[in-house]
């Protein structure tokens, strides 16, 4: 083993997404770097996906991988609640995407082939 590889950091960054319950009743999601250790608090989908895009660009030369847990103290209107999140968060972005580049006129799609 040579100095590089024991030097070398790791090339996938695994995040570890919690669904927990709060002391108020609501949900929080608890972000946890696996590789640094930190975590932090995100109370919306959306929240969690402006961290993990900034994540994603600070660290672009890892796999980003994103485990999804839950608390025993998870309620289950909680985890319906950020699948509900997760789903509308997806379409809205399927929306801009389908914005941002619409079909042909003539019918042709060249990303079809």
């Amino acid at each position: 083993m040579n100095l590089d590889e024991i030097n070398r950091e790791p090339e996938e960054l695994l995040l570890t997404v919690e669904i927990k319950t709060t002391v108020l009743g609501n949900f929080v999601l608890e972000v946890t770097n696996t590789t640094t250790e930190k975590v932090i608090e995100c109370y919306s989908v959306e929240e969690l996906n402006d961290f993990v895009v900034a994540l994603n660009e600070i660290n672009a030369d890892k796999q980003l991988t994103i485990q999804w847990l839950e608390s025993p103290d998870a309620r289950p209107e909680h985890i319906n609640e950020v699948r509900m999140q997760i789903m509308a968060f997806e379409q809205k972005i399927a929306e801009e995407m389908e914005g941002e580049n619409p079909p042909p006129q003539d019918g042709f799609d060249p990303n079809a082939v």
